[in-house]
């Protein structure tokens, strides 16, 4: 996992830091590096306790519950014409 930091000072300038000219330029992140997703673990069900009640509107799981249909209409076959 790659991560990027920039430092911010909050308070008081560094005059050792701070010299008031900016004769170098930040030199931009390199992006040339390999990106891998992967699977970690699988599971074949989960149990959603309390679904006997409806979710509010700004649930977490209501938009998960939408998911499972949004990915098998996506992966289904397309019929050849």
């Amino acid at each position: 996992m790659v991560t990027e930091e920039k430092e911010v000072s909050m308070g008081k300038p560094d005059p050792l830091r701070d010299s008031g000219t900016d004769d170098q330029e930040e030199e931009p992140l390199e992006r040339d590096f390999d990106r891998f997703i992967g699977a970690t673990a699988n599971f074949s069900r989960f149990t959603l306790w309390g679904l006997e009640t409806i979710p509010g509107p700004d649930a977490k799981v209501r938009g998960a519950l939408t998911w499972p249909s949004l990915a098998a209409a996506i992966h289904a076959q397309v019929p050849e014409d």
